[in-house]
């Protein structure tokens, strides 16, 4: 099992349009390349950040 971590560094106060723009690209079969194993966003530290977890069997299907 391979995971690949995605962190995004978003301008601030986008984080809305930011969830927007997932949560389309979610519903336009986005899940069925590979699940979404989780999403986070900070809310105090490194602020303006958003992370994606996502799973694969391995290299070949990533």
């Amino acid at each position: 099992m391979i995971y690949e971590f995605r962190k995004y560094d978003l301008k601030p106060r986008t984080l809305g349009q930011y969830d927007s723009i997932l949560e389309k690209s979610l519903g336009a079969g986005r899940l069925n390349h590979s699940p979404l194993f989780g999403y986070w966003y900070s809310e105090f530290g490194q602020l303006n950040q958003a992370l994606h977890i996502w799973p694969y069997r391995d290299l070949q299907e990533r």
